[in-house]
């Protein structure tokens, strides 16, 4: 894991009262899971169950299906035990579509932000809903077989899509799904 500093904001309101005000409306939130394995301190489950079951309850309360989904911005903080149980976590979630949903781990640009990691990725999922220009997972450059996702690998990737979710771990076994739909 590389450390990285930032900060990001996500103003989040009534989507009524964002169209009473003309504001401009990037992306609606329409799912939202959580989950709290408390596995061990700074590991996750190796099995991938908590983040597993956030992404499941996010799409739950989103109400759509694991194939509706177009792309997957990935916790991705590039340890093996936390990769390799978000891998796992996919591939239980969506199951044969795992290799037709392109995934980034976009902390491969900026690191590991800390507090700020979840909002920037929401930021990241939000304006590639709205460009279409999903960004890459940088220096990736050993495909590793056991995990076995579609990875936007090094370069950009123009993708039209209406639906991303985004993916965080935490210290603690914290595990947040969120589910953004393009307006």
């Amino acid at each position: 894991m590389i450390a990285g500093e930032g900060a990001a904001f996500v103003i989040v309101e009534e989507i009524e009262h964002a169209r009473k005000r003309d504001a401009k409306i990037y992306a609606e939130i329409t799912g939202y899971g959580n989950t709290s394995s408390a596995y061990h301190i700074y590991n996750p489950d190796p099995s991938g169950n908590g983040i597993a079951r956030a992404a499941i309850r996010a799409l739950q309360d989103a109400e759509v299906r694991p194939e509706d989904i177009g792309w997957i911005c990935a916790d991705g903080i590039s340890t093996r035990d936390s990769d390799r149980a978000e891998a796992f976590a996919l591939k239980t979630v969506f199951q044969d579509n795992v290799l037709s949903i392109p995934v980034s781990a976009t902390k491969s640009m900026s690191g590991h932000m800390g507090s700020a990691a979840g909002a920037a990725e929401s930021v990241y999922s939000v304006m590639a809903l709205n460009s279409g220009i999903l960004p890459p997972t940088i220096n990736y450059n050993s495909k590793d077989n056991e995990f076995s996702l579609n990875i936007v690998a090094n370069t950009p990737l123009e993708k039209k899509f209406n639906t991303a979710m985004n993916l965080n771990q935490g210290i603690g076994g914290q595990s947040t799904a969120l589910i953004f739909k393009k307006i």
